[in-house]
C-alpha cells in the first residue's frame, strides 16, 4: 500500500503571507492533523477507486510460488489450456484502510526586519488492517478429475497433485503471504516515526501598506521513515532523498475586510535509492524477494489560493484551494519488469478544498490587554478530486507562539 502523503505545515505569519518575523523575534509552533478512514483513491482515470482488491488462487499464482509447480502447470497449460484457465484454489477479498495522524512542530528567527530562518519537521503515527474474506471456494476436486493428458498414467498422476492442493482458506491465504513471499502477515499494523526535515529561509522582497511578496528556499533532509517492502500495509513517512525547494507568496488587501493570497511551491527531487520487492509479473503486483532499486521521484508543484475575511484585528475565516501535482517517478534495477512496474501510475494530481479560522492575539497584546503574543488556527481540508491520489479529509488545529 503506497500512498504519498501532502500534509502542510503554512509558514504564514498572522494569516499575511507575505510577513516575516521582526529581527530578534522568536516563533514557535505545533499542529495537530488527524485523518479520516482512508479506503478510496482517485486512481489514474481520475475516477474514484475502493482499495479492495479481488485475488484469486489460479495456476498463475501458484506456479509464481514455487519452480517445481511452475514446470508441472506450465506442462499442464500446454497438453489442456482449459484446465489451467479454469483452475482456482479459491479467491479471496482484501479490504485495506489506514488512518494517520501527525504532530508537526515548527521554529522560526527573525535575523532582521524582512529575513526569517526556520524549521519544521513531522513525528506520524498511522494504523492500517488488511483484513481478508474468503469469496469462492474453487474447484480443485472438479479440476483433478479432468486433468487432460492424454497418456492415462500420467493423467492419473496430475488428477492427484491437482487434487491435493488445498482449498483456499484463512490458513492458506497466510501462508501464501508469509511462507510464499515472505512477507510480514497480514491483518493490523501500527507505526509511528519522524518525518522528513524541512529548513529554509524567508525573504521579504515587497512590503506596501496594501500588498506584499516574499520569496523561500531551502531543503526538505531525509530524515523520515521510508516503505518497509517486506510489510504489505506499511506506508513511508518519508521518500528517502533529498530535495530543494523555492516557494513565491503573495497577498493583497482587496479591502478592509477581505484579503486575497496565493502561493506557489516547486520542489525538486533529488535520486535516491530504496530496497524493494522484486515484482516478476504486473499483474501479480507480490514478490518474493528484494533488491536495490534506484529511484527518481517527480517533482512537486504545490499552488494555493485563498480568500480571508478579517472580522476584526483578531479573528478572521478563509476559504481556499490547494492543487499539488506531482510529476511520474522512474526506477531503475537489473529487474526491467519491476522498474516498468514501480514507474506506472506515479504521477499524482489532488485537488484540495479547505476552510478555516484564525485567531490572532498579537494586537491584543501589543495593546497590553492579553497575556501572551500567539495565534490558534483551525482548519478542514477536503480532497474533491485527483489522480493517483487517496479520496481523504484532514481536520488541523495549529498553535502558534511569538517571542
Amino acid at each position: 500500500m503506497l500512498f504519498a502523503f501532502v500534509f502542510f505545515f503554512t509558514q504564514q505569519v498572522f494569516a499575511i503571507s507575505y510577513e516575516t518575523l521582526p529581527s530578534g523575534v522568536r516563533s514557535a509552533g505545533y499542529r495537530y492533523t488527524v485523518t479520516n478512514k482512508i479506503d478510496t483513491l482517485y486512481g489514474s482515470d481520475f475516477t474514484e477507486t475502493s482499495l479492495k482488491q479481488d485475488i484469486n488462487i489460479d495456476m498463475k499464482l501458484l506456479s509464481s510460488l514455487n519452480d517445481s509447480a511452475a514446470s508441472f502447470f506450465n506442462e499442464l497449460k500446454v497438453n489442456s489450456p482449459s484446465v489451467y484457465n479454469d483452475f482456482s484454489a479459491g479467491s479471496f477479498s482484501i479490504n485495506p484502510y489506514l488512518e494517520v495522524s501527525v504532530h508537526s512542530f515548527g521554529f522560526g528567527y527573525g535575523l532582521d526586519k524582512k529575513t526569517t530562518i526556520y524549521t519544521k519537521g513531522r513525528f506520524y503515527k498511522a494504523r492500517s488492517s488488511l483484513n481478508y474474506t474468503q469469496t469462492n471456494d474453487g474447484n480443485v476436486k472438479e479440476t483433478g478429475e479432468l486433468s487432460g493428458w492424454k497418456d492415462s498414467d500420467t493423467n492419473n498422476i496430475a488428477g492427484s497433485v491437482l487434487s491435493s492442493i488445498p482449498n483456499v482458506n484463512g490458513v492458506l491465504i497466510q501462508s501464501v503471504f508469509v511462507n510464499g513471499y515472505k512477507y510480514n502477515p497480514l491483518g493490523r499494523w501500527e507505526s509511528s516515526g519522524y518525518g522528513d526535515l524541512e529548513v529554509g529561509v524567508m525573504r521579504n522582497i515587497i512590503k506596501e501598506t496594501k500588498w506584499g511578496f516574499t520569496a523561500t528556499g531551502g531543503l526538505v533532509l531525509p530524515t523520515g521513515k521510508t516503505d518497509d517492502p517486506n510489510t504489505l500495509q506499511d506506508i513511508g513517512f518519508g521518500d528517502g532523498q533529498m530535495d530543494i525547494f523555492t516557494e513565491l507568496a503573495y497577498g493583497s488587501y482587496v479591502s478592509d475586510k477581505f484579503f486575497l493570497d496565493g502561493i506557489f511551491r516547486y520542489d525538486h527531487q533529488l535520486p535516491g535509492s530504496q530496497d524493494l520487492r522484486v515484482i516478476n509479473d504486473p499483474n501479480i503486483p507480490l514478490g518474493g524477494y528484494n533488491d536495490k532499486f534506484d529511484f527518481k521521484l517527480g517533482d512537486k508543484i504545490e499552488i494555493t489560493s485563498n480568500i480571508n475575511y478579517m472580522k476584526n484585528n483578531w479573528v478572521n475565516f478563509y476559504a481556499g484551494h490547494e492543487l499539488f501535482y506531482q510529476s511520474r517517478s522512474k526506477y531503475s534495477s537489473d529487474n526491467p519488469i519491476s522498474d516498468q512496474f514501480y514507474s506506472s501510475n506515479t504521477e499524482v494530481v489532488a485537488h484540495t478544498l479547505k476552510l478555516g479560522s484564525f485567531l490572532s492575539s498579537i494586537q491584543l497584546f501589543q495593546a497590553k490587554k492579553f497575556l501572551l503574543p500567539g495565534t490558534v488556527e483551525i482548519m478542514l481540508r477536503h480532497v474533491v478530486a485527483g489522480k493517483n491520489t487517496p479520496k481523504v479529509t484532514r481536520g488541523e488545529v495549529e498553535f502558534r507562539l511569538y517571542f
